[in-house]
């Protein structure tokens, strides 16, 4: 096995859900809506070999394994924008980071966009201080990092 893949895995998925921000508290602290039959499946990276798998857990949260990490997810719509909240079940690191997520007209490409700590401070610890910010900076650009995007497995 080539020395630097594991470190690639490692950088790829901090870029994804940790390289935006990781905060003390969920967007909301409970699902705004059930699960989504659509977004459930495995996800492969496009231009990489990254994998996440999308299992619902029950009728309102999701578990996720990307590359082996186990995660637990769920809406946190606001002011109309499908964020999702997602926690690390790693005992030593229970963080939260927070994306929106989009899907193809054909519900085989799903994009994510992780919130930017540049725009919502990473220090900002309850569900509500995170509310307000998110829909204060709403209209900025920057608000979001890049896209990651993913093509449904077989």
């Amino acid at each position: 096995m080539n020395a630097t893949r594991p470190l690639k895995i490692f950088l790829g998925f901090a870029a994804l859900l940790l390289g935006g921000c990781e905060f003390e508290a969920p967007i909301t602290e409970k699902p705004t809506r059930g699960t989504d039959d659509k977004l459930v499946g495995t996800w492969k990276a496009v231009g990489d070999t990254d994998v996440m798998k999308v299992r619902q857990l029950d009728a309102a949260t999701y578990i996720v394994s990307y590359n082996g990490d186990l995660y637990s997810a769920h809406h946190s719509d606001l002011g109309g924008v499908p964020f999702v909240s997602v926690l690390h079940l790693d005992p030593n690191n229970r963080k939260h980071s927070l994306l929106t997520w989009r899907l193809s007209d054909a519900d085989d490409r799903l994009t994510l966009r992780v919130v930017s700590s540049k725009v919502i401070p990473k220090e900002t610890s309850s569900s509500a201080a995170l509310r307000a910010l998110l829909e204060k900076e709403a209209r900025n650009p920057e608000l979001l990092g890049k896209e990651f995007h993913y093509t449904r497995g077989r």
